[in-house]
């Protein structure tokens, strides 16, 4: 049936191409459907509009427009596919942007061959936004919701290989997860024997770590919190992961002092993400921009307490999910000192 549409909608793009006396005369058809930025921002206003973001997450991370929601656009088949999923409101006005207009687009006759009616895109993307001068926001909670909203894991549910080699070898004990995503980590650890507290920004992430170990036959204690507030106290872990915890460097400033200060002394921190030379790689995944990426610098003066045992920058091959290809990864390996420790080396 979408596929019957799609080609009534090509018919009828084939033909108001084709009329002389048309204003439309020699447009495409999606030129027909282009705003410009700033009237794009006006059409925000309307009641019931319906914005999406079609980028990939790593694109869309550094901002969205205001109200959107993210909905990634791979091919027609896909698109449509979800599209549908979402039982839209097809009498309500519809607006979609990219990063540079092109797969607003390609989406364009998927859209129409859906049923909407008042469409628009954003001509020249994000990219034209921001040259108007026009503001983006951050929108991680809505973002996170809708990347762990689809079916299945979105990572897996095996745990990240550097984070299982290290907790296996440690003695259990009480253990914290910043930005654990569907919990794969948090559950492997508590089968372990170590008491995991967990916690993300993503409702959606959290209901479904929760139904994985419920599933699995353990328990961890897991709670909606920002990274950059997460109100964890002082010195009562053994041990942190972060694992590809990937925020705004201003919030990644804040919530790593939140944790140096909740390790106890002696305790351990682990850390993998993709590096700051990672876009370089060109492996289409993971965040691009600078700000979200981590850095060996970095780390060395947020975690300036830290004796640190195993810092470097590697090329690793990754073969999982969306994430195939090679991609640049910095891992640290830290021990809090104690506060004599610390005297004793100035």
């Amino acid at each position: 049936m979408v596929f019957q549409r799609f080609w009534l909608v090509c018919a009828w793009s084939f033909l108001v191409m084709s009329d002389a006396t048309s204003a439309m005369a020699g447009e495409r058809l999606e030129d027909a459907f282009k705003l410009s930025a700033p009237a794009f921002r006006e059409g925000l206003s309307a009641d019931g509009v319906q914005v999406f973001d079609l980028r990939d997450p790593g694109e869309a991370a550094g901002g969205m427009l205001p109200s959107a929601k993210l909905l990634p656009w791979r091919d027609e088949r896909e698109f449509g596919e979800r599209l549908a999923d979402l039982n839209l409101d097809r009498r309500q006005p519809l607006r979609v942007y990219c990063q540079r207009g092109r797969r607003s687009e390609a989406a364009l006759p998927v859209i129409l061959a859906a049923g909407f009616d008042d469409v628009a895109i954003l001509e020249g993307g994000v990219l034209a936004w921001e040259a108007a001068g026009l503001p983006t926001a951050p929108n991680a909670r809505a973002f996170w919701d809708a990347m762990y909203g689809r079916e299945g894991h979105l990572y897996g549910k095996e745990p990240n290989v550097f984070f299982a080699r290290q907790i296996a070898a440690l003695p259990p004990g009480r253990l914290l997860l910043p930005a654990e995503g569907e919990g794969r980590n948090a559950i492997y650890a508590a089968k372990l024997g170590w008491r995991v507290d967990a916690f993300d920004i993503s409702e959606v992430a959290r209901t479904k770590a929760m139904r994985f170990a419920d599933h699995e036959g353990v328990w961890i204690s897991y709670r909606l919190a920002d990274f950059a507030s997460p109100g964890l106290g002082e010195e009562k872990y053994d041990a942190v992961a972060l694992i590809y915890s990937h925020v705004p460097s201003a919030i990644k400033a804040e919530g790593h002092a939140a944790i140096a200060a909740a390790i106890k002394p002696g305790g351990m921190l682990f850390v993998e993400c993709f590096d700051k030379s990672h876009p370089a790689v060109q492996s289409g995944f993971g965040p691009q921009s600078a700000e979200m990426l981590y850095g060996v610098d970095e780390l060395r003066r947020d975690f300036v307490g830290f004796e640190i045992q195993r810092l470097e920058v590697t090329t690793d091959a990754f073969d999982h999910g969306r994430h195939a290809g090679p991609g640049r990864v910095v891992r640290m390996i830290a021990r809090k000192t104690a506060a004599d420790e610390t005297k004793e080396g100035r």
